[in-house]
């Protein structure tokens, strides 16, 4: 961040998160069945989305680690090679991709 000013992002966030709060808080059962209608609606009509999506990201990932790309360096030049193919795995993931 170039200063420690905070953006509108910022409080645009905690304003969403600060309802959605309360709105649990206050108000439970109203948001079980909101979000369970929500989450029905999604799973049953763009269900296939999800598996696709799945599919995809790990043949992204078995891709990008046993590809022509699982032989790049990760780290400084001065460090031993020490990225296994299993490694590489485990550092993919890691990052946040799961």
């Amino acid at each position: 961040m170039k200063n420690s000013k905070l953006s509108i992002v910022f409080w645009v966030s905690l304003a969403l998160a600060g309802v959605f709060i309360l709105w649990g808080v206050f108000l439970p059962d109203n948001v079980e069945t909101v979000l369970g209608f929500i989450d029905g609606l999604i799973a049953n009509n763009f269900g296939w989305v999800y598996i696709i999506a799945t599919t995809l990201f790990v043949l992204l990932a078995l891709f990008l680690v046993f590809g022509p790309y699982g032989r790049i360096r990760l780290g400084s030049l001065t460090k031993g090679q020490n990225t296994a193919t299993l490694h590489g795995l485990h550092f993919y993931l890691l990052q946040g991709w799961v």
